[in-house]
This record gives C-alpha cells, sequence and structure tokens, in this order.
C-alpha cells in the first residue's frame, strides 16, 4: 500500500470515529449535552475522584395525609411508573396521625415516581411527583370529590420556528399563499390575512395574533400553532394533512372544518377554546387531545373510520357529540355540560361506533347508544340524565345513571357486567335483550326507584351470569327470566376504587387484627405481616455484574459473572421489615474461575437473623452458624452459593451465556428466604447496606465488592492495594484502580451485558460520557433506546 493511500484511510478512519457520536440516535429521556466526541477505551478511561458508579439514587420519601381521621390507617404505595405498568416499588401504611416517611431506591435517569393513597374504605387517589433526594406528597383525607387516575400528560416534542424557508412578520391582511415550504408567520402583531395552502406546506404561527386568520389547509400540509390569539376558521381543503395546536398557545378557533380524509388535529395546549362547532367529515382522519380543550359548538362525524381521542381534559360546554362510523376514546377527563349535553352514537345494520372510557366521563344530559354500536366503560362514567341502549355496553368500572336506563329496541340489546362491575340508576326499564355478569366477582345492577322487567317481543329479557339486581324497593314489574346464578339480591360487595369511589356493600373487616383494613392489607389474614416493598420493582429484576480477575485488572466486560435478582421486603403493620427474600437468577459465566456468591447486610448482626433458606452450598468451603449466617463474622453474612454449577445447565463450553455462537443455557432461580429475629426497620436495609461480593476460584478470602463497599471480616486484607487494586481502608476506598474503575457493578434491570473480550465502552457508547461527567449525564446509558448500544457487542 503507497504512502497516500495510507494516509487517506488513516484520515477516513479518524472522521467516521470522531462522527460516530453524532450519528446516533441521543436518549430521549435523559439526553447529555455533555458527550465526548469518540469512546475512551475502558483501560484508558480515568474515573473522577470519588466516583461511585452507582446507577441509582435514593429518595427519602414523605407522604402526609391531611386532615387525617385519628387512628385512621391509610395504605402508601410508591410506583416508578403508572400503577398499570406494574413497577410498584414499595407498599405501607400511614402511622395513626396520617404520616408515612420511607426510602427508596429508583434508576437515577427515573425524573418521576407515583404515589398512591388508599383509605381504609379502598377509595384510591394517585399523584405524580417530581424523583427528587427529597420527595413529598400531600393527600386530602377523603380524595376529591370523585376520585379517578392520574392522566399521562405526553409531550410533542415539536418546535415551531424551524427550518424556515420563507418568514413573514406580522402580516395585517390580505392574502397570503404558500406551495411547497416551510413558511413561518410570527410577530406580536399579527393580523387577518387569509391564508391558503397549496400543497406540501410546513406552516407554524407563533406570537401573539392581535386579529382573526383564516386558515385553508391543502395536500400534504402540516401547520403548527404556538401562538396567543383568535383564529376565525381552519378549513381542510386537501388531504392528508394535519394540524397541531402546541404547548403554550392559546387559542380561540371560531370553526374547524374537514371534508376531506386524512385530515388530522392535534391538541397539546392547555387553553384551547373552539366556539362555532366542528364537523369531523373525515375517513381515517383523528382528533386527538392531550391537553385542555373546550367545545362551546357541537360537535359531529359522519364517515366512517374517525379516530376521537381524549387524552387530557376535554369540555363540551352546552353542546353535544353526535358520532357516526366513528371511535370514540377518553383516557383522560371528559365532560359534556349544559342543557345541551349528551353523546349519541348513531348507528344501524350499517353503522357502527365505539365509544371506550378509560378513565372519567361526565354526560350532564343523557347518553344513546343505537343499535350496531358498542360503549365499552372501563372507569368511572357519570350520566346525569338517561342511558339508552339499543346495542352493546360492556362494563367493566362503575356507571351512574342519574335517571333511566332504556334497554329496548332489539333482542341483541346487551348490558355486559364483566367481574364487580357497578352500575347505578333511579329507574330500570328492560323490555328486550340480556343483562349478563361475566367474571369470578359478582357485579351489581342497583336501582333506587322502579324496575320494570317487561317483554315487547316473544324473546323474554333475560337476566344472567354472576349479577345480582339489586333494588331498594324490591322489583316491581318482573315478567323476564332470571338464570341462576344471576339473582334478584342486595347481598355482596363491591370494594371502592380510583374508579368506583362509591362502591357497594363494603364492610371494612379487620380479620388478623393488626389495625389495617382487609382490602388494604396484603397478607389480611397474618398479624405479622402487612405488605411488600421491592427493588428494583415487583415485577422486575436488576443485575449485579463483576469481573473476577481481582486484584488484577480484567477486560472489563463486566461477564464473569452477571447475576439477575430482586429484592422483595415483607413488612408489618408497622412498616417494619420481618421477611427478607433475594430471588437470583444466574445470566453469564464469563470466565473458567468457579465464583461463590453472597451478600453482606451491613447495618445487621448474624442476631438479627432467625432462619436463611434457599442457600445451595456444595463445596465444603462456608462454615454456618445454626441460623445459617456465615460463621466467623461479625455483621450478617449470607452465602448464597459456592459454586454456580449446581444452577445452572450449560450448553457447551466454559463460558456460560458470553459467546453467542456457543449458544444458550439456562439457569435455575433460586431464593434466598430470610427471616428475622424481629422486625427489622427498612433504612438498615436500604440498597446502600446490600453488599453483593463474590469469592473467585474457590478461595474464600478473595472477595470481589462494589467499588468502596467493605469487605468481611472472612476477606483476605492483605490482597487490598496490591496489583492494580489500591484499596486503603483508613482512606475508606476499597475494589477500584488507579484509575478510579471498578471490579463490580450493580445495573437497575436486567442489563444486556457486553459479551466475552468486548469492553463496556465498546458495547454501550455512552458508558464512558456517564463516567466522565461524574454521573450526571447519560444517567440511562445502560438502557435499550437506540443508539445507546452497540448490538453486535452485546450478548
Amino acid at each position: 500500500m503507497n504512502n497516500k493511500l495510507v494516509a487517506t484511510v488513516a484520515i477516513l478512519c479518524i472522521a467516521l470515529t470522531s462522527c460516530k457520536r453524532e450519528s446516533l440516535v441521543k436518549d430521549d429521556i435523559n439526553p447529555s449535552d455533555n458527550q465526548t466526541a469518540q469512546n475512551v477505551a475502558a483501560k484508558d478511561l480515568v474515573a473522577p475522584a470519588g466516583f461511585s458508579f452507582k446507577t441509582e439514587k435514593q429518595l427519602n420519601v414523605r407522604v402526609k395525609v391531611a386532615n387525617a381521621v385519628a387512628g385512621e390507617r391509610y395504605r402508601i404505595k410508591i410506583y416508578a411508573s403508572e400503577p398499570t405498568t406494574g413497577k410498584l416499588i414499595s407498599s405501607g401504611a400511614t402511622d395513626n396521625s396520617g404520616e408515612y416517611t420511607n426510602t427508596i431506591t429508583v434508576p437515577a435517569w427515573l425524573e418521576h415516581i407515583y404515589i398512591e393513597k388508599t383509605n381504609p374504605s379502598g377509595n384510591s387517589t394517585l399523584e405524580k411527583v417530581a424523583a427528587n433526594h427529597f420527595t413529598a406528597a400531600v393527600f386530602k383525607s377523603t380524595g376529591n370529590s370523585f376520585q379517578k387516575p392520574y392522566i399521562l400528560r405526553k409531550s410533542s416534542g415539536i418546535t415551531c420556528v424551524s427550518g424556515c424557508t420563507r418568514t413573514i412578520t406580522n402580516p395585517s391582511s390580505g392574502s397570503i399563499n404558500s406551495d411547497s415550504e416551510t413558511l413561518c408567520i410570527n410577530g406580536n402583531n399579527i393580523g387577518s390575512p387569509t391564508i391558503t395552502l397549496a400543497s406540501s406546506v410546513t406552516l407554524s404561527i407563533s406570537g401573539n395574533i392581535t386579529g382573526s386568520p383564516t386558515i385553508n389547509v391543502g395536500n400534504n400540509c402540516t401547520v403548527k400553532i404556538c401562538a396567543t390569539g383568535n383564529i376565525s376558521k381552519i378549513k381542510f381543503v386537501g388531504f392528508p394533512s394535519t394540524v397541531y395546536f402546541l404547548e403554550g398557545s392559546q387559542i380561540v378557533l371560531a370553526t374547524l372544518e374537514s371534508d376531506y380524509p386524512e385530515c388530522n388535529v392535534y391538541n397539546y395546549s392547555d387553553s384551547l377554546r373552539i366556539t362555532n362547532g366542528t364537523t369531523l367529515g373525515s375517513i381515517n382522519s383523528v382528533f386527538k387531545n392531550y391537553g385542555t380543550m373546550y367545545f362551546e359548538g357541537n360537535v359531529g362525524t359522519s364517515p366512517s373510520g374517525y379516530n376521537f381521542e381524549n387524552n387530557g381534559n376535554m369540555t363540551f360546554s352546552n353542546a353535544w357529540l353526535w358520532i357516526t362510523k366513528s371511535t370514540v376514546v377518553n383516557n383522560g377527563n371528559l365532560r359534556l355540560l349544559g342543557a345541551n349535553g349528551f353523546i349519541r352514537s348513531a348507528g344501524s345494520g350499517f353503522v357502527s361506533n365505539t365509544i371506550t372510557n378509560n378513565n372519567y366521563m361526565y354526560v350532564e344530559k343523557e347518553v344513546t347508544n343505537e343499535f350496531g354500536c358498542t360503549i365499552n366503560n372501563n372507569c368511572q362514567m357519570i350520566i346525569g340524565g338517561d342511558l339508552n341502549n339499543e346495542h352493546i355496553i360492556n362494563n367493566k368500572g362503575y356507571i351512574k345513571v342519574g335517571n333511566i336506563y332504556r334497554q329496548y329496541a332489539y333482542d341483541e340489546a346487551t348490558l355486559d357486567m364483566h367481574d364487580g362491575a357497578l352500575i347505578t340508576m333511579k329507574d330500570l326499564f328492560f323490555p328486550t335483550g340480556k343483562i349478563k355478569g361475566t367474571g369470578t366477582n359478582r357485579s351489581i345492577v342497583k336501582v333506587s326507584g322502579t324496575s320494570t322487567i317487561s317483554p315487547w317481543y316473544p324473546t323474554l329479557p333475560e337476566i344472567l351470569g354472576n349479577v345480582n339486581l339489586c333494588d331498594d324497593n324490591g322489583v316491581e314489574t318482573n315478567d323476564g327470566t332470571i338464570t341462576f346464578p344471576a339473582a334478584i339480591s342486595c347481598s355482596g360487595s363491591i370494594p371502592t376504587s380510583a374508579c368506583n369511589p362509591i362502591g357497594f356493600g363494603v364492610v371494612n373487616g379487620d380479620t388478623d387484627l393488626d389495625g389495617i383494613a382487609d382490602n388494604i392489607d396484603e397478607y389480611p389474614n397474618d398479624a405479622t405481616r402487612a405488605f411488600n416493598s421491592y427493588y428494583p420493582s415487583a415485577n422486575a429484576a436488576a443485575t449485579v455484574a463483576f469481573e473476577d480477575l481481582w486484584p488484577s485488572l480484567g477486560d472489563y466486560d463486566f461477564n464473569d459473572l452477571a447475576v439477575a435478582f430482586n429484592i422483595q421486603q415483607v413488612l408489618n403493620a408497622d412498616n417494619k421489615v420481618v421477611d427478607y427474600k433475594v430471588k437470583l437468577q444466574i445470566k453469564a459465566i464469563g470466565g473458567s474461575y468457579i465464583n461463590g456468591l453472597g451478600f453482606q447486610l451491613d447495618d445487621l448482626v448474624p442476631a438479627d437473623i432467625n432462619t436463611i433458606t434457599g442457600q445451595v452450598l456444595t463445596q465444603n468451603l462456608i462454615t454456618r452458624n445454626a441460623n445459617n449466617t456465615e460463621a466467623g463474622q461479625a455483621k450478617a453474612v449470607v452465602i448464597c452459593y459456592d459454586s454456580p454449577e449446581p444452577l445452572v445447565n450449560r450448553v457447551g463450553g466454559s463460558m456460560f451465556n458470553t459467546i453467542k455462537t456457543n449458544g444458550t443455557g439456562t439457569a435455575d432461580s433460586t431464593v434466598i428466604n430470610i427471616n428475622f429475629t424481629i422486625p427489622i426497620d427498612p433504612t438498615k436495609l436500604t440498597l446502600d447496606k446490600f453488599n453483593p461480593f463474590i469469592f473467585t476460584n474457590k478461595r474464600r478470602g478473595y472477595e470481589v465488592h462494589l467499588p468502596n463497599f467493605v469487605p468481611t471480616d472472612l476477606a483476605n486484607t492483605s490482597v487490598l492495594g496490591t496489583f492494580a487494586d489500591i484499596s486503603n481502608p483508613s482512606a475508606g476506598t476499597y475494589y477500584k484502580t488507579a484509575n478510579g474503575m471498578p471490579w463490580a457493578m450493580i445495573i437497575p434491570e436486567n442489563f444486556a451485558y457486553p459479551k466475552e473480550k468486548a469492553a463496556i465502552t465498546s458495547a454501550y457508547n455512552f458508558f464512558d460520557d456517564w463516567v466522565l461527567s461524574n454521573g450526571t449525564a447519560n444517567t440511562n446509558w445502560f438502557t435499550n433506546i437506540v443508539g445507546n448500544r452497540n448490538e453486535a457487542e452485546v450478548y
């Protein structure tokens, strides 16, 4: 190869390396503005002094129930995400004064946690709070006037002024025509122009609208509104096209019209008013609200395939929603107010609609569900007037009908009551179809006025399945069929919840007499246990990963031993820990050493532990006390196993799940169950007091711990500070290299570790950025976000 070619190749390689970062898709949860131009090799990476390599953070949580009923206990649950995701971290109860404190550990990148308070009646409220070092939430003792699940607000991620090919400032009137460009209109005195977009135009409007412009939206156009003021009309005159009302905008829109397919509207504003009504007559179009908006004119849809979705707060002020061949989904708070506040789902044999309520819906007047149409209520639906059902209503939550529930017109009309659902009404008029209870929990149809079950057709109306018809005055007219296990009865109970704040026949017993009502007690028949807490969460695993050549340097692939683990703490009614359970599963063994695994509970002594079960010890390396803690230790040390071999099923080679071509082996789970002598204060069992370690190659004294975690009393301390290790016990420094690099880390998820001989800096693009920033940037470097990792380098 000639010198010129060598130089060209070298320059190309340097250019490609230095541009690698910029080509990655950056972290959309916690993006960093402090990233190096290229990866620093693990062997050359120098960590800031004192860097701990912790991928998580501790939160000190304080919850206060304002005006708490004296002596009443409220359950508190803490989640890493919305409760529906199952990411429960902790549960417990307030004290007699309505206060609760806890220390939890969450991923360092987590921005919010969710705290749920549940009354003894079962009524729940939820708060989303910042995941700060000190985190607090205050609840009312009785909650709001009605309870509803938390609304997750979604950010648009869209900005207005960008990429403008033409900018117009403060247009006053006249016509603005645009075709195939990015047009930006801004200023503090935007007047009343008529803006016509022909085709392939992106229009951004920002600033202050003092007039009242009109916007005609043509084919393949996008309109982004970040302004404040009035707009006379937005009319779709072509398709496909989209209009966005973005965060920060405050718009009063007189008229919104659409007669074309694939014309979409998205609202992220907290102040959008549409005053003269809306014609949503667009096939395959969507109207989605993620903010707060008001309809002061009626809303109608006609062609099929229209999707109307509320994910925020939407209010119809003396206006109605009339849908045809369309889909309505409410994930937020939807209210139709005033004398004209009704919903009509208009159908026929060839027309069908679906209305699905997943949160809170209030209709002041009435709801009509015509033939061919379906209403799905999965949470709370409050109707001030009548509910007329000609086809199918699926109720999985709570429906309140202020006047008459009518089920008529067709034999196919059905009210499906799913697994503990409740519907209440003043009067029941039931001449046809079925009321049907499904599921294992009995549902209730409750009537406070008059029940009339009188057939219009030869087929008798029927009540069947696991449902009770409860009429406070007794059923006045019953010419229908009641099929067992259905019954006319007011027995049974349904607990209150976020979706059902009233419940039915709720009796708050305390079977085990521990002071926690049965419906909020996770162990209602055990007075010594009441709640559970977890790390990282109830349905997830963290990973502890080791390099096993300590005190010598390893290859930094952190797969010599990688173990998935979950910690469960079982607490009593006083929020003290009675059981401590560590579930383990080996993920990788990337070396030839036989390594044992254990952990020390740094704030406990052996006498704090009553019994331990679940250990796998086969090598005669460990001496145990009678309670199965390790003998010769001042602190409580638990050896999980002294060899991994009984727990793994290899498929080939000395490496286990680190070389892709070797195939994937399996590993059995094991659970270390620890029962304490007396209940332990949970502050003694926070994650920073959990001290996992390995002892390498059947040498009990060769312990490898997390950085700056102390070795146990049986460690060979003469090895500390030798070879690559710079441990200095007098300075509190343990298990670090001269560059500050560790031999072990905990990752707060089921970690995709590097493959054999792939250093962590080559497998994870932002590991070095995280280290060099002292843990402030790229805190989710280990997550599976596009660009975070090189898939070819992870197992």
